[in-house]
């Protein structure tokens, strides 16, 4: 009796592997096979873009992928390494369209990568805005003092330890800083000047970082349409003309060291940050 139980149980098995590894070959053939559309999901601040660029070169190398929806939530982060995703995406955009969804915050450099879409779709409750370009500089001169800490700058220049956190800015540091800020600022204004069609006045009015609800931000032309992630996909399927796509999910985790990054960079040191 538990001889043949025993059997029973042995065949069971060998259909339950056989019906996985049907199911399977059957999944990776759909995936072959079937048209698709890619998903990409930027979530946090933007410290790198290794990572982001691999995925953005995938769906750019197959030609399965008819579409992509990039999926933002973010409030923006380093301008070089939004600046690197932003190009990389203009490129794939050559090749497929671009529907971007805006989740819960698309500020600054998340915004910044928004304007690569074909079409904006915003969630209702999105905040989406903050147009500009900082610097961070925290001095901690006061508190060295009062631990009776005391440094030295050996230095090749006079600018060489400009932004120093151990000491106050000059008049003339503080005008460098100022001259580099209204150049990024120049090119990010620029861009979304070109990419949401809209003429210098009416753009000056609102591109002083301040930040929006989704509905003033489609007020302000600033996106193109309210709804939620199926809205996008639906406007994806529409403009790539692919009724019953195969989505492809890509996602991008932070690193230990990204995340070490980030503090030391917000707490320690200065850099040129698009954020709110």
């Amino acid at each position: 009796m538990n001889e043949r139980y025993d059997k029973i149980l042995i065949i069971l098995g060998i259909i339950l592997i056989f019906i996985f590894f049907l199911f399977y070959f059957w999944w990776q053939a759909k995936l072959i096979i079937g048209e698709k559309i890619a998903f990409i999901d930027i979530q946090g601040t933007i410290l790198k873009s290794e990572k982001i660029l691999k995925i953005i070169e995938k769906c750019e190398r197959d030609p399965k992928i008819k579409g992509v929806i990039l999926k933002i939530n973010s409030p923006g982060g380093s301008v070089a390494a939004t600046y690197e995703i932003y190009e990389s995406l203009k490129k794939l955009k050559e090749k497929k369209k671009i529907i971007v969804y805006l989740e819960n915050i698309a500020t600054s450099g998340g915004y910044y990568l928004a304007l690569v879409g074909d079409k904006i779709v915003a969630n209702p409750g999105a905040i989406i805005g903050s147009i500009g370009v900082r610097i961070d500089i925290p001095i901690v001169e006061g508190l060295f003092k009062k631990l009776g800490i005391k440094y030295e700058v050996i230095k090749s220049g006079k600018y060489k330890d400009i932004g120093s956190p151990f000491r106050d800015l000059t008049p003339k540091e503080r005008a460098l800083f100022e001259e580099l800020i209204n150049d990024v600022y120049a090119d990010f204004f620029v861009k979304v000047k070109e990419a949401r069609k809209m003429s210098e006045e009416s753009l000056r009015k609102i591109a002083d970082g301040r930040i929006f609800s989704a509905k003033k931000a489609k007020d302000f032309g600033l996106i193109d349409t309210l709804g939620t992630f199926n809205t996008a996909l639906e406007i994806a399927k529409e403009i790539t003309k692919v009724k019953k796509p195969f989505i492809v999910r890509f996602r991008r985790f932070w690193s230990f060291v990204e995340i070490f990054d980030w503090f030391a960079f917000k707490f320690l040191y200065s850099r040129l940050y698009f954020l709110p």
